[in-house]
């Protein structure tokens, strides 16, 4: 919350909005703490919600590599454009925290 809240984007959003992406925020959070880790310190929670972070993440940008892997075969489809997409996806890949 504290990355979206100094991002541009969200100072240009309308209040609710900002409400909106908030509570969507507290409901991810909730769902990924899901309240089984109380005797956890405030380290360890942080930890994995980070670890949790990378591997949502590592989920996404595999199914978006695959959808361009599976588009650049179609017949329309400029294969330029797909592989610069898919040097876009590994760098976003690369500069990930581990």
């Amino acid at each position: 919350m504290a990355a979206l809240k100094q991002h541009d984007l969200m100072k240009d959003l309308p209040p609710e909005k900002v409400a909106l992406v908030k509570a969507k925020m507290g409901r991810l959070h909730a769902e990924l703490l899901d309240g089984s880790l109380k005797n956890e310190s405030v380290a360890e929670l942080r930890s994995r919600g980070r670890g949790l972070a990378i591997a949502v993440q590592t989920i996404a940008l595999d199914a978006a590599r695959q959808e361009v892997v599976t588009a650049r075969n179609e017949p329309d489809m400029d294969p330029e454009v797909a592989d610069r997409v898919l040097r876009q996806l590994d760098l976003r890949t690369m500069i990930m925290p581990e």
